[in-house]
């Protein structure tokens, strides 16, 4: 193509392009968890749990939402508790602040030559997410998770008689996980891990400073159902000015 005869002043050609709306620190982080259906019967793919497009690297594919068709909003039938609700997530409770994360790592195997100094082909060899949270609250869904038990028949806090037990050796269990992210109301983000499983757990205090919790970090995994690892579904209530939101 032949160079244009004039430009423009950065103002003028790359400024519009600039929204500081689009700054985003999420002020409130909230997490859903339940187990994972190896069978598919359940899974985040089918229509059955509501579902929002999604751009994949395969094209656009309709994948589970937490948000309500109204862009705007969180849906109100995502927890066991929740009336008729078609996914059964429970309430991961109150999160330790700034400790919720997702921490992608790659590995590429470089290719030197006899010639250049510079590698002249980088080769992806292993990608190993982790996502790590710590619950603060001490109840029996927690102790389910740390314990590596199935979240079915979870007793109600303060049932009579409750108790847990680890066993000699753990059998860690595959879950899918929500974390939900709020910048004011009008802006929400969501993180949907199809698959994790138990990478490692922080450790547990009896203190007086500190409260009884523990750091959990989990794996991500292939998922075959959804086809993805993880997506990013998107709501703003207000997009501002310049580039479009997602």
């Amino acid at each position: 193509m032949t160079l244009p005869a004039t430009g423009g002043t950065w103002a003028e050609v790359l400024e519009d392009n600039l929204n500081p709306l689009n700054v985003r620190y999420w002020q409130i982080t909230h997490g859903l968890i339940r187990d994972y259906d190896p069978t598919g019967t359940f899974n985040l793919a089918s229509p059955a749990v509501g579902l929002g497009t999604v751009q994949t690297a395969s094209g656009p594919a309709q994948l589970f939402t937490p948000f309500a068709a109204d862009n705007v909003s969180i849906r109100g039938d995502l927890l066991v508790t929740s009336p008729n609700s078609a996914v059964n997530f429970y309430d991961l409770g109150l999160l330790k602040e700034d400790a919720t994360d997702w921490t992608p790592d790659q590995t590429l195997q470089q290719t030197p030559s006899a010639q250049l100094v510079r590698s002249v082909r980088n080769v992806l060899t292993k990608l190993d997410d982790k996502v790590n949270f710590t619950p603060l609250e001490s109840n029996p869904l927690i102790d389910y998770l740390k314990f590596e038990l199935p979240l079915t028949g979870i007793p109600a806090l303060g049932t009579p008689g409750y108790g847990v037990a680890r066993g000699n050796t753990d059998v860690p269990r595959e879950r899918t996980l929500v974390l939900i992210g709020v910048d004011t109301d009008a802006n929400l983000v969501a993180r949907v891990f199809p698959r994790i499983i138990t990478d490692k757990k922080g450790k547990n205090e009896l203190a007086r400073k500190n409260p009884d919790s523990s750091e959990l970090t989990y794996e991500v995994l292939p998922d075959p159902f959804t086809k993805q690892t993880m997506w990013v579904p998107r709501r703003h209530g207000m997009a501002g000015s310049g580039q479009s939101a997602v």
